[in-house]
């Protein structure tokens, strides 16, 4: 829940503070990115029960996911005009430049949905909870305190949150790490 809260906050101030017109061509690249992320979370989600049940490595399993985030990202970034002529009016293609900013998420994504499955089948879903929070009322002060954004600021601060999200999993993932050691 938080996840769809850090990620969706900005729609708020992009609509009180440029207008509906940027809220609908953000969003109409948001939600492609949200298609994918939902591709990811589900491919994660399954290949990680065969990693916990040791029927494959974590080399293999990262190699994997690896490939196909790859091939995501180069076949989206090339074939996105296409689909906003095939999903959206003329009107939406600014959004073009904006999922294509939007598509560094993925790789941070990817490793955050790696880390929230980690942390929920060891029993400590509480890292999730409060990296989370903490990384929301982060963004929602810094979102606060900018008053002059952009749309592709905007896009460029949400890569940023999930960098941040990543470093404090990575973080909270390395004393358990060096335990097992």
């Amino acid at each position: 829940m938080f996840l769809v809260a850090i990620q969706r906050i900005e729609i708020f101030f992009i609509k009180e503070r440029i207008n509906f017109e940027t809220v609908a061509i953000y969003f109409s690249a948001f939600n492609l990115i949200l298609v994918i992320q939902l591709f990811l979370r589900s491919s994660i989600t399954s290949r990680y029960k065969l990693f916990v049940d040791k029927k494959i490595g974590r080399r293999q399993l990262f190699l994997e996911l690896g490939i196909a985030l790859l091939v995501i990202l180069v076949i989206s970034y090339y074939t996105i005009p296409w689909v906003f002529s095939i999903v959206y009016t003329n009107d939406y293609f600014a959004g073009i430049t904006i999922f294509r900013i939007l598509l560094l998420i993925l790789p941070f994504y990817l490793i955050n949905t790696f880390f929230i499955n980690h942390f929920n089948v060891i029993n400590m879903p509480q890292i999730n909870t409060i990296i989370l929070s903490i990384t929301f009322t982060v963004k929602l002060i810094v979102l606060l305190l900018l008053n002059s954004l952009t749309m592709t600021n905007y896009a460029w601060l949400s890569i940023g949150f999930e960098v941040f999200i990543t470093l404090g999993f990575s973080i909270a993932f390395m004393p358990l790490k060096f335990k097992k050691s």
